[in-house]
């Protein structure tokens, strides 16, 4: 059952890049793949609450990084990609 849950796991990931770089770019994708979990587990050392904290982040960072492209008229990727780096030096000072 384990392998069956890792495999449809990985399925969809390997989906969700492929189709996320063709819109989104290589940067961004990575990003987002990234940040929001090391930001996460930097914060928090118990999974469950990582997830949440991850999702959190990169809705967060979505949002922030678009008003600021917006704002600014700047790239929307390079806007997010910056404010999840922020992020994650934020939470190097408050790591656990």
């Amino acid at each position: 059952k384990t392998d069956l849950v890792n495999l449809i796991f990985m399925l969809l990931l390997a989906a969700n890049i492929v189709i996320n770089v063709k819109s989104a770019g290589i940067i961004l994708v990575t990003a987002q793949l990234i940040l929001p979990a090391v930001i996460a587990f930097n914060l928090v050392h118990r999974l469950s609450k990582a997830i949440v904290i991850s999702v959190l982040v990169a809705v967060f960072s979505a949002f922030i990084g678009f008003y600021f492209s917006f704002l600014l008229n700047l790239p929307t990727g390079a806007c997010i990609v910056v404010f999840e780096a922020i992020l994650y030096f934020l939470s190097l000072l408050f790591s656990v």
